[in-house]
């Protein structure tokens, strides 16, 4: 039996994606259903978000970013922050503190909590 359970992976929103129906709310309450469910089934979550490359270079990263923690900022308890980009271009340093910095804001803001806490 597993402790963990990953949501948001970029493969699952890409296939989102496809279907234009959903959208991109829908693709951000998909994940936070997924959220919802893992956490009362009392696994860790780990949420997967960041941005394509086409948002990236669109310079809508933070935004992007945003919107995807938003919806599952209550439900994050301890944030481990973990970088990883998937676009094929290799983020530099300030980028990634960047949106690590924005997202632990989020998490504070949305979840009603101090950085000291997140």
């Amino acid at each position: 039996m597993t402790d963990y359970s990953l949501a948001g992976l970029d493969r699952v929103r890409l296939m989102l994606k496809m279907d234009e129906s959903v959208g991109r709310a829908g693709r951000s309450r998909f994940v936070r259903d997924k959220v919802v469910y893992a956490v009362s089934q009392c696994l860790k979550v780990i949420a997967c978000i960041g941005e394509t490359l086409q948002e990236r270079e669109d310079g809508t990263t933070m935004k992007v970013v945003a919107a995807q923690t938003k919806v599952i900022a209550d439900k994050i308890k301890n944030w481990d922050n973990v970088w990883a980009i998937g676009t094929g271009k290799v983020a530099t340093p300030a980028q990634a503190q960047e949106v690590s910095r924005r997202v632990l804001e989020q998490v504070a803001f949305y979840s009603n909590r101090s950085d000291q806490q997140v």
